[in-house]
């Protein structure tokens, strides 16, 4: 994969692991898919970064 496809496949994932949070009824786990979330925000951020240079 290239770092625009890896961007894509975490900004894809984000937008899961946002989904899960909304619709997780327990706290632990909504803020468990919305950590993770974060991180996958964060990963794709740097894939687009990296694909600039």
């Amino acid at each position: 994969m290239n770092r625009n496809d890896d961007a894509a496949f975490y900004r894809n994932r984000e937008m899961q692991e946002m989904r899960s949070s909304e619709l997780a009824a327990d706290p632990h786990i909504c803020r468990l898919h919305w950590e993770m979330a974060q991180r996958y925000g964060f990963l794709a951020r740097q894939a687009e970064a990296l694909a600039q240079d």
